[in-house]
């Protein structure tokens, strides 16, 4: 029988919820670095929804086989806040000056205008 494992391209999973995202993640954090392992990973991305709730668990059973983790987060925004669904991205991110009054050095998103 053949050897094909040195054609094998290294892939990382960059988008992989645990049981802590509901309703979308159905897979405890030891199983998803158990199965990542087994399938020759070279890393796993975890993004929980809107927080990092699997980070502890997925660190503490990837650390013990030494599989890489990149940690992040999907960030939901609910249907009812968006004003225009037409609007430009940085128009539903970035608040409006009446809504956050920052004035001075704290104003980071006033610099160098």
């Amino acid at each position: 029988m053949f050897d094909y494992s040195w054609q094998m391209t290294r892939y990382a999973e960059l988008h992989c919820h645990t049981n802590y995202s509901f309703l979308d993640g159905a897979s405890w954090a030891g199983e998803l670095v158990e199965r990542a392992a087994e399938l020759g990973y070279t890393a796993l991305g975890i993004t929980d929804h809107d927080g990092f709730r699997g980070a502890v668990q997925v660190h503490a059973h990837a650390s013990g086989i030494g599989l890489p983790v990149v940690y992040g987060t999907e960030v939901g925004m609910p249907m009812g806040d968006v004003p225009d669904a037409d609007a430009p991205v940085d128009a539903l991110l970035a608040p409006s000056d009446d809504e956050v009054e920052i004035t001075g050095e704290q104003d980071l998103t006033r610099r160098g205008r």
